[in-house]
């Protein structure tokens, strides 16, 4: 737990940093609940930025958010949108 909590650390720091990586594995931690409380909302907002950062894996993470309405209010049209991004971005 306290080695997740220390990669969790660092992840936001990447983030905060401009890293989209360091967001996208953030985002991952929180919708598992590990090393932090589970928080769907918190881990759309880290997907959002690394969406917009360019990484196609947290477009394809933050759609599956919206098709299933976790953390977000679903929104199936949002969800196509993401997947079309993420389907431009280089995997």
């Amino acid at each position: 737990m306290k080695d997740e909590r220390r990669a969790n650390a660092l992840y936001e720091k990447a983030c905060e940093g401009g890293a989209p990586k360091g967001c996208f594995n953030l985002g991952m931690n929180y919708v598992k609940g590990k090393g932090v409380a589970r928080d769907e909302g918190r881990a759309a907002a880290l997907y959002e930025k690394a969406c917009e950062g360019g990484m196609a894996q947290g477009c394809a993470a933050l759609a599956g958010l919206y098709e299933k309405g976790l953390g977000v209010s679903q929104d199936k049209a949002r969800a196509a949108e993401l997947k079309a991004r993420a389907a431009e971005l280089p995997q």
